[in-house]
C-alpha cells in the first residue's frame, strides 16, 4: 500500500483502476434492476464509496482497484441470489452465510453515510477556521477511512444479530368498548410479518409457536406477510403456524407479500391448517356456548378507503369490533368505524432515522399504540421476523404481542 502522490494516469495500473472504477457502478446499475427497485440505493452508495472513499486515498491505483472490487463484493447481498438461486426475499444461501453477507452489506451502507458526514464536518470546519485547507478528518488517509469502516461495522453487526434474533413478547392491555364483562381478560395472540423463507430457522419458529401456546390465547390473529416462497420451498416451516392453539380459532389478513407468492394457493394451504384469511370479510367470534364475543374483520392489502368502509359495514354493530389490516395507514380510513385495528408492515422502522421515513409513508404510524381522533385504537406490530430486503434491526426488536381485552368504562366515567 504505497503512496502515489503523482500517479501516471496512462500507466497500466491507472488504466486497470479506471476500468474497475467505472465497471463496478455499471454492475450496480445492472443488479439494481434484477428484482427490486430498492436495490437502486446501491447506486448512490457506490458513488459515495468510490468518489469520496477510495479515489481520494493517497494509495496506488492497483490498491484502489482492489478496494473497488472489495466494495462490490461487500454489496453482494443484493445479487447473491443470482449465483446461489432463489430470490432476494427467499435466497438459497445457508443462514450462517447470509448473516455474514448481511453484516457486510449493512456496514457498506453505514460507511457511505459516515463518509458523507465526514465531508460535511470537514466543510463546516473550513467555514469555522476560515481556511480552505483546514481538515478535521483527512480523506486521503487509508487509516482514517479504515476507522470509519470499523465504526460502521459495529452497528451493522449488532443490528443484523438483532434481526436474526428471537422475537420478544410484548403484553398489552386494551379496553374495548362494548365488551361483555364476562369476557374480561379475553386473550389475543397477535403475530405479524413472520416472513418465513428458506433461510428461516425451523427450531426458532417452533420455539415461538410453543411460547404462544403456553400463553393459552383465546384467539390468534396474523396481519400478513407470513411467508416468502412457495409451499414446496417453505411449507414445512410455515405449517408450524397452524400448530398455534387458540381456543376460538385463528384468522389472518393478507399482506403485500402474500400477493407475491400465489396467494390463492397459500390461502388454501393456511385454511387446511386452521388459519382463515378474511379478505374484506367479517366474522363473529363466539365462545363454546355460542355467545358472541366480538366481530373480527379483515381487509385486503390493497383495499381502497371505500372498500375498507364497505367491509366494516358488514360487522355486527352491537358487538365490539377488531379489524386486521396489514398496512397501518388503513386505520385512518376506518377511524370511528371499528374499535381496534391491528397492523404490521412497518417492522417498526428497523433503524433510527429510517423509522421516521417509514412513519411518513404510513400516515405517521410505525410501531406501538395510537389513539385516533374518532375513537379507534391502532396497534402496530414491529413484526415477528426480519424482512430479507433489509435484514437488520437497530434498537427495534421483533415482537409477538399478547393482547388482553377488558371492557371499557362507559363514556364520561
Amino acid at each position: 500500500m504505497s503512496a502515489s502522490p503523482n500517479p501516471r494516469f496512462l500507466s497500466p495500473a491507472s488504466l486497470i483502476f479506471v476500468i474497475v472504477f467505472f465497471a463496478v457502478p455499471a454492475a450496480a446499475l445492472w443488479q439494481a434492476t434484477l428484482q427490486f427497485r430498492t436495490n437502486l440505493v446501491l447506486v448512490p452508495v457506490y458513488a459515495v464509496l468510490f468518489f469520496r472513499g477510495i479515489l481520494p486515498l493517497a494509495s496506488g491505483w492497483l490498491f484502489k482497484a482492489f478496494l473497488c472490487v472489495l466494495a462490490w463484493a461487500l454489496g453482494a447481498r443484493a445479487w447473491i441470489h443470482v449465483i446461489a438461486g432463489g430470490t432476494l426475499l427467499n435466497c438459497l444461501v445457508p443462514r450462517e452465510a447470509y448473516f455474514v453477507i448481511s453484516v457486510c452489506f449493512a456496514a457498506l451502507l453505514g460507511l457511505a453515510l459516515l463518509l458523507v458526514l465526514r465531508d460535511g464536518l470537514n466543510l463546516l470546519w473550513k467555514l469555522v477556521r476560515l481556511k480552505l485547507k483546514a481538515i478535521l478528518w483527512p480523506a486521503n488517509s487509508f487509516w482514517a477511512t479504515l476507522a470509519l469502516a470499523f465504526a460502521a461495522t459495529i452497528p451493522a453487526l449488532l443490528g443484523t444479530a438483532n434481526g436474526f434474533a428471537d422475537p420478544q413478547y410484548t403484553e398489552v392491555s386494551v379496553r374495548l368498548p362494548g365488551l361483555d364483562p364476562k369476557f374480561d381478560g379475553f386473550k389475543i395472540a397477535f403475530l405479524s410479518d413472520t416472513h418465513i423463507n428458506q433461510i428461516s430457522d425451523y427450531s426458532q419458529v417452533a420455539a415461538y409457536v410453543d411460547e404462544v401456546n403456553l400463553w393459552k390465547p383465546d384467539l390468534a390473529v396474523f396481519t400478513g406477510d407470513l411467508q416468502d416462497g412457495t409451499p414446496d420451498e417453505v411449507g414445512r416451516t410455515v405449517a408450524l403456524l397452524g400448530k398455534i392453539e387458540a381456543r376460538l380459532g385463528a384468522y389472518a389478513c393478507q399482506g403485500n407479500h402474500e400477493l407475491y407468492w400465489n396467494y390463492p394457493q397459500w390461502r388454501s394451504f393456511y385454511g387446511q391448517r386452521g388459519i382463515t384469511f378474511l379478505d374484506d370479510a367479517a366474522v363473529t367470534i363466539k365462545d363454546e356456548a355460542g355467545a358472541p364475543v366480538l366481530t373480527l374483520t379483515g381487509l385486503e392489502d390493497l383495499a381502497t378507503p371505500e372498500q375498507a368502509r364497505a367491509t366494516l359495514a358488514k360487522r355486527d354493530p352491537a358487538l365490539p369490533s377488531v379489524t386486521l389490516a396489514h398496512r397501518p395507514g388503513h386505520a385512518a380510513d376506518i377511524d370511528g368505524l371499528t374499535d381496534l385495528v391491528l397492523s404490521g408492515h412497518t417492522h417498526g422502522g428497523l433503524i433510527p432515522g429510517v423509522a421516521q421515513l417509514v412513519a411518513a409513508a404510513n400516515q405517521g404510524f410505525v410501531a406501538g399504540r395510537y389513539d385516533l381522533p374518532r375513537g379507534t385504537a391502532l396497534l402496530v406490530s414491529r413484526g415477528v421476523s426480519m424482512w430479507m430486503g433489509v435484514p437488520l434491526r437497530l434498537l427495534d426488536p421483533s415482537e409477538i404481542i399478547f393482547i388482553t381485552l377488558h371492557p371499557a368504562p362507559p363514556k364520561g366515567k
